[in-house]
């Protein structure tokens, strides 16, 4: 079925938008390599675009309304960016409205061309790109959206958008995917590769699809009902001897992380370890608590927990156990390159001997996810991973009115401000950045530095880093291992070239290192990053990379320090070395992280603390500590009528 590619609305005025998600630069890198691949192909293309003139007026009526001027001819902002203007040949459509197809020939167009699916990319995901794909869908088109090179500026509302166009059979995929050849299926196999080695596949299976779900919650829910009735004391008895089983399994399941994640086997180890800690907590958490007979804490029924690769063992035991000890059944959905671990998990559970079904994972990528977290039987979702999961998941859980945790990462900062041990704070910084590859939601992903002090800072973080052991997951001294793929990798890499192009300074003590040269020929290895940017809407600075970069922002003075450790979306994880007690006191007063550190780098967490972030780092209480009894029960107030009886009694 032939296809053409429609860009919708990849205008200046739109894409400069400051609330735009993702980036703009990201859109825009995803929609240039798609573009170029489809002119690669010879695939038709169609430039959609607003336009708008003064006289007559004919913006849209809330433009009016507003008062606002975008997309008007002749303007710069009407334009696209640089590698995205029309190319001989391609067709370029003016529309003033939302569709592409609302009164511009576009349909006439297309059919002349023989075209029957239309391969869609562009913002705003919500309103123009949804209201081009049902038009299209219609008009009796094939729809398909390219996942990677959409945008919003109502991000919930597009996670809602897409979700409802999913439903009506249109294809939301990667462009990889969408333009493989021949086509992939709707549920492809998934593959996963050794992070150290690219080359070496180490397994792949078939993602579970909606009956296999659908079986796996009944399970759950059937379960449910037997582990309710079982007295708290005996429960918490269970749940100690499966962590018990559990923690005799732990260098096993240490070996498989490094295996099949590449997180260096020293922290590997430390992942276990902290689970463990994490399952422990939980279980002194509720032997403290008072379910009181009146005012009373009871479980939801079935909880849907998604879960990521990065900790792929402590996240999901410190979801598993407190639900499980408050009464619940787990229906898990793990990241595919958690699988692994996930299964080695699940026979631990198997030989604790609880109820059949109670803890039931269904493996797969997204779209199992959230099948998962629609199904009826689904009381309550809680999810680790990114903010375009955690939109999906705050649609569903709105849509569905059932209780939704996420914690979705973070773009976290240190500031260094007058601090007598400017080296001490740069090493702690280096390794909060670059441990596995930083590829942990509470990595220092950037730090705040006082102007005069930044060339003593950068020669002591480059000095640092240089010392950090880059190599191979398995051997004891590795600090530094490989990304989780050569995509992931090359995602982040392509971001740093973007950088050097534009002039901003780069750091990378390994680069030339041969040693290092070496493994990246073999795995998905990226060499710890520094960058300096003083721009704080630079996409670097706005996103959160997940990769080995740490990136250096200068400052003039306290105020502006305060305003960019704060100028992000996300606001998890904040930290600060200065040696003025007033300053410390005022960091505490005003960061907006929902984790605090003075004198330690944003890395780590303990666990017994509450753990969740702030803005779009989270929503819901926050994972473990009080958050747990929070999240896992809800309260019910329960009225008795006092017999005359028990009155005189009384």
């Amino acid at each position: 079925m032939k296809p053409a590619l429609l860009l919708v609305d990849l205008q200046e005025d739109y894409l400069r938008d400051p609330g735009l998600r993702p980036h703009r630069a990201t859109v825009t890198r995803a929609a240039i390599a798609l573009l170029s691949r489809c002119r690669r192909d010879s695939l038709p293309v169609v430039h959609i675009v607003t336009t708008v003139a003064r006289d007559p007026d004919d913006r849209m009526p809330h433009w009016k309304r507003a008062g606002k001027w975008i997309c008007e001819a002749g303007t710069p902002g009407h334009g696209p960016p640089s590698g995205l203007e029309p190319a001989e040949g391609e067709t370029l459509v003016h529309k003033r409205g939302f569709s592409g197809f609302a009164g511009t020939g576009l349909a006439d167009v297309l059919k002349e061309l023989g075209v029957e699916t239309v391969l869609l990319a562009g913002i705003h995901t919500h309103a123009c790109v949804r209201a081009t794909a049902l038009d299209a869908y219609q008009l009796g088109f094939d729809v398909a959206i390219a996942s990677d090179a959409i945008g919003s500026n109502d991000p919930l509302h597009a996670a809602i958008a897409l979700g409802y166009l999913a439903e009506r059979g249109v294809r939301v995929a990667g462009s990889a995917e969408l333009l493989a050849d021949p086509p992939a299926s709707a549920s492809p196999p998934i593959e996963h590769r050794n992070p150290a080695n690219s080359g070496e596949t180490l397994w792949s299976f078939e993602p579970a699809g909606e009956v296999q779900v659908g079986e796996a919650a009944v399970a759950c829910r059937s379960a449910f009902g037997e582990w309710r009735a079982v007295p708290v004391e005996e429960r918490i008895a269970r749940v100690v001897r499966l962590v018990g089983l559990f923690r005799s399994e732990s260098e096993a399941i240490a070996q498989a992380i490094v295996r099949d994640i590449g997180k260096p086997a020293t922290q590997a180890r430390g992942e276990v370890a902290y689970g463990l800690d994490l399952a422990d907590c939980a279980v002194e958490a509720c032997r403290r608590t008072d379910f009181a007979r009146d005012a009373r804490r009871v479980p939801h029924g079935v909880v849907a927990i998604v879960t990521p690769w990065n900790n792929a063992f402590a996240i999901p035991l410190g979801k598993i156990v407190p639900a499980l000890l408050y009464g619940n059944a787990v229906l898990w959905k793990p990241a595919p390159a958690g699988t692994k671990v996930a299964e080695r998990m699940m026979d631990v559970v198997a030989a604790a001997e609880l109820p059949v079904g109670l803890v039931s994972m269904v493996p797969g990528g997204a779209k199992t996810g959230e099948t998962a977290m629609r199904h009826s039987a689904v009381a309550a979702i809680t999810l680790t991973g990114g903010p375009e999961a955690g939109d999906v998941a705050s649609a569903i859980a709105a849509r569905r009115m059932v209780p939704l945790q996420t914690e979705l990462g973070g773009n976290n900062a240190a500031i260094v401000w007058k601090t007598g041990d400017l080296r001490s704070a740069a090493a702690m910084i280096v390794r909060g950045a670059f441990g596995f590859a930083g590829q942990r939601c509470t990595a220092n992903r950037r730090v705040v530095v006082r102007d005069a002090e930044l060339d003593a800072f950068l020669a002591c973080a480059e000095s640092e880093t240089a010392s950090l052991r880059v190599g191979d997951p398995q051997s004891a001294d590795t600090f530094v291992g490989p990304m989780i793929s050569v995509r992931a990798r090359d995602r982040v890499a392509a971001l740093i070239r973007d950088q050097a192009r534009a002039g901003i300074r780069i750091v990378q003590p390994h680069a030339g290192n041969p040693a290092f040269q070496r493994l990246a020929k073999t795995g998905a290895y990226l060499p710890p990053t520094i960058v300096v940017a003083s721009d704080p809407s630079a996409e670097i600075v706005q996103e959160e990379t997940f990769g080995p970069v740490l990136v250096v922002q200068p400052v003039r003075d306290w105020e502006e320090a305060l305003r960019l450790c704060n100028g992000v979306r996300q606001g998890l994880a904040a930290a600060l070395f200065c040696d003025d007690d007033d300053l410390v006191e005022d960091f505490l007063a005003r960061a907006e992280t929902g984790i605090l550190r003075v004198g330690q780098a944003t890395d780590g967490a303990a666990p017994h603390l509450p753990f969740g972030g702030w803005k779009a780092s989270g929503a819901g209480p926050p994972e473990h500590g009080h958050g747990d009894l929070e999240f896992y029960t809800r309260s019910q107030a329960v009225y008795r009528v006092v017999r005359s009886e028990e009155r005189t009694t009384s």
